[in-house]
């Protein structure tokens, strides 16, 4: 069980250092690096593409995707765009947008979360795309389903600490 309480304490002492690692951490979020495997990358396209550019429309936010492990230079002006969007947010906000991420591997993912637009269940299977993807093409791995348990079980507390007064409009 998080205990939220202890966690927006942690974020608000360490506010700026929480900052910049999200405002780091999204120039390698998990949707920007897209696969050379033609079938996950159309996956990719359909599901992972319509947040982005949602996130370009609604907040400014114009990230290049890869399929190397380059990141796009391009992506660099963004993240000052993200660390003021960052800055704007609330205490509770903040908090649950870095546990979202950190539990995702995906700022941008947990950044549309915050919305209230995605669900839990929705954004964890975007944030698990190619992981689900080769599960049902190879088989199931105990360890990895406990651990992809337990961050969906997170994820969904922090959706309801996000419908307690934590949502984000714009």
């Amino acid at each position: 069980m998080i205990d939220f309480s202890e966690a927006e304490k942690y974020v608000v002492q360490n506010k700026e250092l929480i900052i910049a690692t999200l405002t780091d951490f999204c120039l390698t979020d998990t949707l920007l690096f897209w696969s050379d495997k033609n079938e996950i990358k159309e996956l990719q396209k359909q599901q992972w593409q319509p947040v982005l550019n949602w996130l370009a429309q609604r907040l400014d936010f114009h990230f290049c995707t890869t399929e190397d492990f380059c990141l796009p230079q391009e992506n660099e002006q963004n993240s000052e765009k993200f660390s003021a969007f960052l800055r704007g947010l609330s205490a509770k906000q903040l908090t649950a947008l870095y546990l979202a991420a950190t539990n995702m591997k995906s700022p941008l993912l947990a950044t549309i979360f915050l919305t209230g637009k995605l669900s839990a269940s929705e954004v964890f299977d975007l944030a698990f795309l190619e992981e689900l993807y080769q599960v049902r093409q190879w088989g199931e791995d105990i360890e990895a389903a406990d651990l992809r348990l337990a961050i969906k079980d997170d994820l969904q507390q922090i959706e309801g600490y996000i419908k307690n007064g934590a949502l984000f409009t714009c």
